[in-house]
This record gives structure tokens, sequence and C-alpha cells, in this order.
């Protein structure tokens, strides 16, 4: 059975860290092989778009894409970039993981690193970049204060935990996925995403990664979110919210071709009466932090 490592952090740094600590950890369950993708070496080019759908690009997305289609389990650790993982990792999710219906399940874990406590839609985004509608999170960790490179070696506490983790997916990868069990310590609401992002839709809430409705109970001070079995069933990344977000695009189009002839000619009327202003030659990055007259002298000195 092959246990996926993806880090989206530099290479050995506090992501990759963790991730060798949990792959480690796995391989001692036995019967599991590892294998670790740093997401960073990947050329993975712009998303085409909805309407690009059946147009090919030359990068690495097929490889990915393989790599994940022949897992049984996933381990995803990124650094925290303002908030939420770096943005190359959300365009290796736009371009890799909306990929249709779902076809095979499998166990997850996530570990979320962050230099300071600005992680707070660090893991429900770190979610989306998972396979949509093919994991299910058995445990998950979010470290908060680990600035410097690799520094969280010597924190023996969080290296531990990122064992557990290991351990935790790799014994859930050799039960059937109904058997596997949600294991973290993070605190979390939806019964799906084990995420605890909501939207107030009135009178009730919503997850705003799964798209299933709750209503909010208040008992002993604490705040419950109760949700339904029969709305569960059609959550977003399932087998019938899957096609109902295919039918709902695809019945765009047909409206849409016969209009093309007048989209166009509107365009024509946008496009003549705003001019671009196009990107010059690529220039040497401003470096963060300096005032001008340092980074005057640093950029002469180079």
């Amino acid at each position: 059975m092959l246990l996926l490592g993806l880090t989206g952090g530099r290479k050995m740094g506090n992501s990759e860290t963790l991730l060798r600590a949990a792959l480690m950890s796995a391989k001692e369950v036995g019967g599991i092989d590892v294998e670790l993708i740093r997401l960073w070496e990947l050329s993975i080019k712009k998303p085409l778009g909805e309407h690009a759908r059946g147009q090919t690009q030359v990068d690495h997305t097929s490889f990915l894409n393989n790599k994940i289609r022949e897992s049984d389990g996933i381990i995803l650790t990124c650094p925290a970039y303002s908030l939420t993982p770096p943005g190359y990792t959300i365009n290796i999710r736009d371009r890799v993981s909306l990929r249709g219906l779902p076809l095979k399940f499998r166990p997850a874990g996530m570990i979320g690193i962050g230099g300071s406590d600005w992680t707070s839609l660090h893991l429900p985004l770190m979610y989306t970049i998972l396979p949509q509608g093919e994991c299910k999170i058995v445990d998950q960790m979010l470290v908060n204060f680990e600035a410097p490179l690799a520094s969280v070696a010597m924190n023996d506490k969080v290296i531990e935990r990122a064992k557990i983790l290991g351990r935790r997916v790799a014994e859930a990868m050799k039960k059937p996925i109904t058997e596997a069990k949600y294991l973290g310590d993070e605190p979390w609401v939806c019964p799906l995403c084990r995420q605890n992002l909501l939207i107030i839709r009135g009178d009730k809430v919503e997850c705003a990664i799964c798209d299933v409705r709750g209503t909010v109970e208040i008992k002993n001070g604490q705040i419950k979110v109760k949700f339904k079995d029969e709305d569960l069933k059609t959550y977003r990344w399932g087998t019938e919210g899957t096609k109902r977000h295919n039918r709902v695009i695809a019945e765009q189009f047909p409206a849409y071709k016969e209009n093309l002839p007048e989209i166009k000619r509107r365009l024509k009327i946008y496009d003549a009466a705003i001019p671009v202003t196009h990107p010059p030659k690529q220039e040497r990055e401003t470096p963060r932090g300096m005032n001008e007259p340092t980074l005057r002298k640093t950029l002469l000195d180079v």
C-alpha cells in the first residue's frame, strides 16, 4: 500500500521535516510504502478554466495526477502564507484536484505550520488541495510560531505529534474506509471535512467547504451544530454534489452558444474602451524590509 506525502514547503523546511517524521512513523506500521513529492519542484501552469475542458498543457499535472491515483493514503503538509497555504499550492489544486466524480476513497492527514498565529484559514484551504471527494481526514494538526527554516526539528512535542499522525493514517489504510475514524484533536464542526469554517444562512449555518447546512444549539454555554444524515449525503464533494455541479455548468452552455455573436460584439466595445498596461521586462525582485536608501545601495552592488 502506498502512502503519498505531499509537501508545499521549502526543501527540508518545517513542513518537509514534519512530513518526514510522519512518513517514517507510518513505515513502522508495516506493509506501507511511502513516497515524498515536493510540490515546489513541480512545474504546473495556470488553470485553463471551465470553458477549456479537454484542452491540455505540457507540465507536471499528469505526473501528480497519476501519483495521487496510485496512492492508498495521503499526508499533506504546507506552510501558511497570510492565513492560507502558498499560492502555488492553490494553483496546483486548480489544475489537478478538479477531476470529476470521486473514484477512490482513501485516508488522509494534514499538517499545517505557521510562523505566527496567522493560520485561521490554513487547514480549511489545505483540505481543498486534497483530491476532492476522495479523502477521509483521520487526523490533522496545526503548528504555530515556527518561523525559521527547519526550527521545528528542535520541537520534540510537535515531532512526536507528527509521528502519531503518520501512524494513524497508516493504520487507517489497512482498514475499510468506512471504518476510518477521525482521531485529531483540532477543533471541528463539520463531520465531513472536519473543519470549522461556517457561513450563516438565516437561521442555519453552512459548512463553507462541504455545502451542508445544520442548526445551531447552545448547551451548557457551548455552541453545537447539528447536521441531518440526509443532508450530509448531498455534500459538495460527493457523487450527488459533483453531478449537481457538472449539471449546473453544462446547463449554461446552450444559451452561451446562442448568444456568442452578441457576446463578441459587446466584448469589442469593452476591449476598445480601456487600454491594458502590460508588464515590463522581468525585473529583479525588490528585497523586503529595506528602506529606499539601503535598497538603492543593495541593487547597485548586485
